[in-house]
């Protein structure tokens, strides 16, 4: 096999094989795949460090829960009212570049924050900017969804993801061992400043690459698609019902959301204040994890998936996460966390690959960014829950009966997800 070959199936580059479309087509996958690293190297330098930020701070665990809490809210918002403007005119893409572009400038004024003299008020504005970053990405979610389903075709989306998340994954892996390293050296606040100043400057680098991506032609068959209802509260009212796919999905996917954001958002800081690990070392962990992520999506995407279908692996992957909150109550020392951080990178590649795919299936193409929306504002507000009672739950029985609790809840929501599905599969909303 060529040299050129070789490289193609490494990178996943050979996901169009076989399939016939035009050169602008090939061209806009192309570009589609080529941003996935710059911009996933960029939101993994801030993604992974805000609760260490945080920390640095001196901000209380409340303070950290009332960040997750605050995100999930407007993260709930966001897509209900960008999937509303996006689809009078369709233009998904514009809606994307616009809040991406926002999301990373917000940036930028967080890395000033430690120069400006705000006393005990500075952990509150920075926690407030971190949300407004929340709401501008999440913005992204559904038309994002509806932009990616319409430029890849449906027989390749499982390759194709999955290629286009190994290269995303990958750069996250190098942003974060350098992040971890830049912070270990030249400590707070100045590797914080640093670290999201390159956040800055790749975001906006992802957005100019993104917006370049060919719009596609708008779809013939959308003009005798069905009317969508008056208001989102209208479809919300329909939608949500446990006698329809989409509802119990919708349901299914808010009780385990509730499970892994109780207890979630609180390992790093588990590592930090208790067992006393330093950044570079947590660096170390997420890019071991990461690496252990892309590898294992390749596998997913390219076997698994194939062989078993996207619904079965979510449902048999969302048993296993119920290992990894109760396996870190076992951690003692940088060992066992990278065992327990390989596992989760393991697990949570096949089921957010999944999960996706799922979400797609699920979803009527006439009005998918309208549904994703309201998937994605189900989802967070009860997720918003999550964050700050396990911030006051950590503080009253601590970090591991927390795991604990978070463990036994995700069990219960993946057999949710079994009773719920028994039988009839997924099938597109009406």
């Amino acid at each position: 096999m060529k040299f050129k070959a070789l490289v193609q199936q490494g990178l996943g580059l050979d996901y169009d094989a076989g399939v016939s479309m035009t050169a602008q087509h090939r061209h806009g996958l192309r570009l589609f795949y080529a941003e996935a690293p710059i911009a996933t190297f960029s939101d993994a330098l801030v993604n992974n460090y805000t609760n260490l930020f945080l920390v640095s701070l001196h901000a209380t665990n409340a303070q950290i829960g009332l960040l997750g809490t605050l995100s999930q809210v407007l993260t709930a918002l966001a897509p209900l009212l960008a999937a509303a403007l996006a689809e009078r005119t369709r233009a998904y893409k514009a809606h994307v570049v616009g809040a991406a572009l926002l999301g990373r400038l917000t940036v930028a004024v967080i890395l000033l924050t430690p120069l400006i003299p705000l006393g005990v008020w500075l952990p509150n504005v920075v926690i407030a900017l971190f949300a407004l970053r929340a709401f501008f990405m999440a913005w992204i979610a559904a038309p994002w969804a509806a932009f990616a389903a319409q430029i890849v075709p449906l027989s390749i989306r499982a390759r194709y993801f999955a290629a286009r998340n190994f290269v995303g994954g990958a750069a996250a892996i190098f942003s974060t061992l350098i992040a971890g390293q830049v912070i270990r050296s030249l400590g707070f606040p100045l590797g914080f400043q640093l670290i999201f100043a390159l956040a800055v400057l790749s975001g906006v680098a992802s957005v100019a690459l993104f917006a370049r991506i060919p719009a596609p032609a708008a779809d013939s068959s959308s003009a005798s698609a069905p009317a969508a209802p008056a208001n989102s509260l209208a479809l919300l009212r329909g939608a949500f019902s446990w006698r329809t796919p989409f509802g119990r999905y919708v349901l299914c996917s808010c009780a385990f959301a509730f499970a892994v954001n109780i207890g979630g958002p609180f390992i790093q800081v588990y590592q930090v204040r208790v067992l006393e690990f330093s950044a570079g070392l947590i660096g170390a962990l997420l890019a071991l994890e990461q690496a252990v992520n892309i590898s294992a999506q390749r596998v997913y995407g390219q076997v698994v998936i194939k062989k078993f279908g996207d619904f079965r692996v979510m449902q048999a992957l969302r048993f296993l996460t119920a290992a990894v909150p109760l396996a870190w109550i076992f951690v003692r020392d940088p060992i066992a966390a990278a065992l327990v951080g390989m596992l989760a990178g393991a697990i949570w590649s096949g089921h957010e690959l999944a999960n996706f795919n799922n979400l797609l299936d699920v979803t009527p193409e006439a009005l998918r960014a309208r549904y994703v929306a309201l998937h994605a504002f189900a989802v967070s507000v009860i997720a918003a829950v999550g964050p700050g009672l396990g911030g006051v739950l950590s503080e009253l029985i601590g970090y591991q009966p927390l795991f604990f609790i978070s463990g036994v809840l995700r069990i219960l929501a993946a057999l949710l997800l079994v009773v719920a599905f028994r039988g009839i599969g997924l099938r597109p909303a009406a």
